[in-house]
């Protein structure tokens, strides 16, 4: 009965326009691509964009293959990264996949902005000041926009009481 009703009110229904109910937003090779980055498949997300390219499905394809080719680079030399280095990775994570960080780079960003404001949070707590403010303004070289990075070094500036709650580093930049 129910099935009917539908079939009859969708025989009612006026043609959509042409393009109306086309998905909008970035073709299905993209999402995918993105998907796959997200989980740390570089290779598969490299894949899935190669054939985008060749297909011509999009012109946002190239400009993402180009900044995967790079971000794949610098995710080679993850373990000897310099904190440029890591600030170029970030800003690639971000323009590939601008609303989530990718596997790949949360452990980079661990390494040089995370960690090291724990560390800070540490040191300003316990009054070493001159030794917090040179941790947060290394992860503020990486990621110049860290909320938490930024509180802290106000904060630090105020005196030895100050400083973040016990979870500094966990808020990122703020257009995450």
């Amino acid at each position: 009965m129910l099935s009917a009703l539908v079939l009859m009110l969708a025989a009612q229904m006026p043609p959509m326009p042409d393009g109306a109910g086309a998905p909008k937003g970035p073709p299905p090779a993209i999402d995918s691509s993105r998907l796959y980055f997200l989980a740390g498949e570089l290779r598969k997300a490299g894949e899935v964009l190669e054939r985008c390219v060749k297909l011509k499905e999009n012109k946002q394809c190239a400009p993402l293959k180009r900044t995967l080719i790079e971000y794949t680079f610098l995710a080679s030399r993850r373990d000897e990264m310099t904190p440029v280095e890591a600030a170029q990775f970030i800003a690639l994570d971000h323009e590939f996949s601008p609303a989530a960080q990718g596997k790949i780079t949360h452990v980079v960003y661990e390494r040089f902005v995370t960690g090291p404001l724990r560390i800070a949070q540490s040191r300003a707590q316990g009054g070493d000041l001159p030794g917090a403010l040179a941790l947060v303004e290394g992860a503020l070289a990486v990621d110049p926009k860290n909320v938490d990075a930024l509180k802290l070094k106000a904060d630090s500036s105020r005196g030895p009481d100050a400083g973040l709650p016990g979870d500094a580093g966990t808020h990122q930049t703020k257009a995450r």
